[in-house]
């Protein structure tokens, strides 16, 4: 939510955001990850592997914080 006063020598803002908004909607991910060449458990031997997951239909949802802002704008007319 915002909105703004504009007199003749300066302009005034705020906006306020809330914590949170639900949307409708879905979502994608996909996530990948390769290891090669690498011992990552310290047995002495190289644990080569690929990671692949996808998933589909995730509920959509998001999160804000709590924020407000000002602003003020001074109209000045210089001439050059």
């Amino acid at each position: 939510m915002g909105m703004a006063l504009d007199l003749s020598k300066i302009s005034l803002g705020m906006t306020i955001t809330t914590p949170w908004a639900n949307f409708y909607g879905k979502g994608t991910t996909l996530f990948e990850d390769y290891l090669v060449g690498l011992d990552s458990t310290g047995d002495g031997s190289i644990d080569d592997g690929f990671i692949f997951n996808i998933q589909e239909g995730l509920k959509a949802k998001y999160r804000y914080p709590w924020a407000i802002g000002f602003g003020i704008g001074i109209h000045l007319n210089l001439s050059v």
